[in-house]
This record gives structure tokens, sequence and C-alpha cells, in this order.
């Protein structure tokens, strides 16, 4: 078999995997190498908003694009994710289904909004009465950990909340894959993960309503530990998973 058909075999494969909204073309593309161009030539994403977030550092940034570039940059962090995870079949978990009650309805899927159908996503279960009317009320979590826990994409590896666990960790076995950060929060603040590896994920939390954002690792992970930092007083919860 030549190496065009060997690529065609590993597209297509990639292809029933993926779960994320780009080019399947180009998802693949950037799971490998996040700064390669796009299949038709143009800049990555990851090119786009290191520029973005270079000229927000080189002056008073306005809050609005501030925002618009947390946004993007959630949007592109969470795609990324669900690219590397394709890469390995074991790492896309199956859908699950939800049964309708009877007669009124027939079964239908349970899928979710924020990271689709790739993370089996829990929010967090804290009191909330301020929630916006465009966002669907996920169903609370309650954990023995704590309040609430983040979802967990593939084989979970640690977790910790701001009720429990330990902020910092070493010795946590990745098995050569790579690593998915998932951290919700919510109030004033943000919490800082830095893995060993270099990757140093911060997410913004925001009164409002709960926060879910997905940060990959940077690269496959055999031993590797983390650090959690947290500024203000937002509630969260982590989850490291491979």
């Amino acid at each position: 078999m030549d190496e065009d058909a060997l690529d065609e075999q590993r597209l297509a494969a990639f292809t029933a995997r993926y779960r994320g909204s780009l080019d399947p073309h180009d998802a693949l593309r950037w799971a490998l190498d996040p700064l390669a161009p796009s299949s038709d030539g143009s800049e990555s994403p990851a090119v786009r908003l290191e520029r973005q977030r270079q000229a927000l550092y080189r002056g008073a940034a306005d809050p609005a694009e501030a925002a618009t570039f947390r946004a993007d940059a959630a949007d592109w962090d969470q795609e990324l994710a669900l690219a590397r995870l394709a890469l390995e079949p074991r790492a896309i978990p199956p859908t699950p289904e939800v049964a309708a009650p009877p007669v009124e309805r027939p079964a239908w899927r349970l899928r979710v909004g924020l990271v689709t159908a790739a993370l089996a996503l829990a929010v967090v279960g804290l009191a909330i009465s301020t929630r916006p009317s465009a966002t669907p009320a996920p169903t609370p979590t309650r954990t023995a950990a704590g309040p609430f826990a983040a979802g967990v994409p593939g084989v979970l590896v640690a977790s910790v909340s701001a009720a429990h666990g330990a902020t910092t960790r070493s010795g946590l076995d990745g098995g050569g894959h790579f690593v998915t950060l998932v951290v919700t929060c919510q109030g004033t603040g943000d919490v800082e993960v830095r893995l060993t590896d270099g990757t140093d994920a911060r997410f913004a939390c925001i009164d409002a309503f709960p926060r879910t954002v997905v940060q990959p690792s940077t690269a496959r992970l055999s031993t590797f530990g983390y650090g959690v930092t947290v500024t203000g007083s937002p509630s969260w919860a982590l989850t490291v998973s491979r």
C-alpha cells in the first residue's frame, strides 16, 4: 500500500472519531502541530491568537477585545483537545443514550453543548438563580470530593477542587498519552494550572454561571505533575485525564 493510501486511511479513521467542528483535514494537522498552516494555506488559529495575545499585553487592553480573545482562546482550546482525543480510538467515549418518557416522545441522545459528545461533562452543581436563559441548565453533579466535579474525557488520573484534594502533585502516570485538563469554575478570579511539561493554562472564572474549559498538554506525557494557583475566591474543580 502506498503512502497516499495510508494517509487516506488515517484521515478516514480520524474523521470517524472526531467530534469537533473543524475541517477533519485541519483538525488532524493541528492535533499533531497546532502551529501548522491550514489545508488551504491560511494561518493556524494558534498563530492568530498568539498575535492577538501579544497585542493585548503591549498596551492597555480594551475590555471588549480582551473578552473576545478569551472566548476565542477557549473555543480553540476545546477544538484542539477534541482533535487530540480523536488521535486515539479509546479516548472518545460513546455518547450515552437517554430513554424519553413512554408514549409522549421517542428515545433521544443527550448531547453535551460545550465540548460535544467527546466529553462526559458534568458541570458545577452550585445554587444559581441568575443563569442566562439562552444556556441550557446542566444537571448538577455532587461527589464525595466536593460540591461539584469537572468533566473527565478518557481515563481519570487526578481530581482536585477548592474543597478537596492537593493543589500540587507529582509522580502521576500519563501512560505516554496527551493529558487533558478540564476546569469548571464560578466566581471572581482565575485558576491557573501548570504541568511539569511546561503546559501553563489559565482559566478565567465569572460570577454569572459556571464555566468549563478544556486544555490539552503540549506533548504526550509519561510521569508528570501539576500545580494549581488560584487568584481571587472562585469555586472550582479540576480533573486531569489521559
